[in-house]
């Protein structure tokens, strides 16, 4: 008789439990992203990891297939009126992320 075992959630589907924020830009208001973000939008947004972003509404945020080497940062800019709202995308904590420029979108 096996011995009986204990599965655990897969960090995907621990994902899939954080509430989705709608990611706006702050100047013309237009939606950037859906962003599944841990405390909803209890606290600012700093950084979106490639792995929670739902919804990449203007395909701006997909990945290549590789993190570009330290120095070469990417901007991305708001369709709507080309004003630039983050940069990378940089590894942090081992996963890919976009680093939000402060005071550029705001979540909704």
């Amino acid at each position: 008789m096996e011995p009986h075992r204990t599965v655990l959630g897969t960090p995907c589907s621990l994902k899939e439990s954080y509430a989705k924020v709608s990611v706006l830009c702050s100047r013309c208001g237009e939606l950037l992203a859906r962003y599944r973000k841990r405390n909803g939008t209890k606290s600012n947004l700093i950084k979106m990891y490639v792995e929670r972003i739902a919804e990449d509404t203007h395909s701006i945020l997909a990945m290549e297939s590789q993190i570009p080497a330290c120095g070469e940062n990417k901007e991305i800019a708001c369709p709507g009126c080309e004003r630039s709202f983050c940069r990378g995308p940089r590894l942090v904590k081992g996963r890919p992320a976009w680093k939000i420029i402060a005071g550029r979108v705001r979540m909704k």
